[in-house]
C-alpha cells in the first residue's frame, strides 16, 4: 500500500511540493491469489479463442411441415414437405449442394424451382426453401433420412436427420 503522498514545505506563507513520499507495503506481486487470477484469465482467453476459432461456417436448419403429415397423390405417390434453411456462416460467398441419404428412388422439388447441386449464398446472408420429396408409387416405409449439405468449395459437410413418413 502507499501512504499518503506528497510532503508540502511552507515558505513565506506558500505551500511548495517537495517531493513523494510514498512508501510501498510489502506486498508480492506473485502471491496465490494474483497468480490465480492470472491464471484464470489465460484459461478464459484461450476459452474465448477457440470458441471463435471453431465456429461452424454452414448452418442447416429442417423441420417437416406436419398439416398435413404426408400427401397421397392423385398418382400414389407420397409427398412430405420439409421447411428447409442454409445459413452462410463465413466471409466468402458460397455454392453449396444438397443430398439426401436413407431413401432408395426420390425426387426433390422446391418452390423456387433452383438447382439443389449449385444453391448460392452470399456472405452472411441465408437461404430458405421448402421442400418437397416425393417417392413414386409410395415403394418405401417411413424411415428416418439425413439431409446433408456440402460446401463445394472445400468439401464441408453438416448433416441433420429427419424422417419421411410414409403410410
Amino acid at each position: 500500500m502507499i501512504t499518503p503522498g506528497f510532503r508540502f514545505q511552507q515558505e513565506k506563507g506558500k505551500a511548495f511540493q517537495i517531493g513523494f513520499t510514498g512508501v510501498f507495503d510489502k506486498t508480492n506481486i506473485f502471491s496465490l491469489r494474483n497468480t490465480f487470477y492470472s491464471f484464470l484469465l489465460i484459461i478464459i482467453g484461450i476459452m474465448i479463442f477457440v470458441g471463435l476459432s471453431n465456429k461452424p461456417l454452414i448452418s442447416l436448419s429442417i423441420m417437416q411441415k406436419r398439416n398435413p403429415i404426408f400427401t397421397l397423390m392423385s398418382n400414389g405417390d407420397i409427398r412430405n414437405s420439409y421447411a428447409i434453411r442454409i445459413e452462410n456462416k463465413s466471409n466468402k460467398n458460397k455454392v453449396y449442394a444438397l443430398e439426401i441419404n436413407g431413401l432408395k428412388n426420390y425426387v426433390i422439388k422446391n418452390q423456387d424451382n433452383i438447382n439443389l447441386k449449385e444453391i448460392s449464398i452470399l456472405v452472411g446472408d441465408y437461404y430458405d426453401t421448402i421442400l418437397h420429396v416425393i417417392i413414386p408409387n409410395g415403394d418405401e416405409d417411413s424411415k428416418k433420412i439425413t439431409f446433408i449439405i456440402i460446401d463445394n468449395e472445400s468439401e464441408n459437410k453438416i448433416t441433420k436427420e429427419n424422417i419421411f413418413i410414409s403410410r
